[in-house]
């Protein structure tokens, strides 16, 4: 187990396709996995290279829930992201889009609360509206 920007991350049962030489504190690591009771059960971890790191801390997609226009947040895969503070690229849609069902990916970083995603980019992928 380790923890990425604070949220906690079980690695337990997840693959290493790269093995674990590298990991280390301060690594930058991509996680794959689901969030539950507030850790990352990770299925998959990747050590990166300089080369392969960039700036977007987190990548979640999928069917958003509870979308709140006024608090400009919604949840997706139990994680609350905000794209409150209008420096959000939209890309295929808008906020007003934002409604139950649709189908997102979001790139961000966490936030100091530790359990919202503040959204950088948010991409409106096809599927159910």
């Amino acid at each position: 187990s380790f923890s990425v920007d604070g949220l906690p991350v079980d690695a337990s049962q997840a693959a290493f396709e790269d093995g674990t030489a590298g990991l280390s504190k301060g690594a930058h690591v991509e996680v794959e996995g689901a969030i539950v009771n507030g850790v990352l059960v990770a299925s998959k971890v990747e050590v990166e290279s300089e080369d392969e790191q960039d700036h977007e801390d987190f990548e979640i997609e999928g069917s958003v829930s509870a979308p709140d226009a006024t608090a400009q947040t919604f949840v997706l895969r139990g994680v609350t992201v905000s794209y409150a503070g209008g420096t959000v690229v939209f890309e295929g849609g808008t906020a007003a889009q934002i409604v139950t069902n649709a189908r997102v990916e979001v790139h961000g970083e966490l936030a100091g609360d530790g359990v919202t995603v503040n959204a950088r980019s948010i991409k409106f992928e096809p599927g159910p509206a």
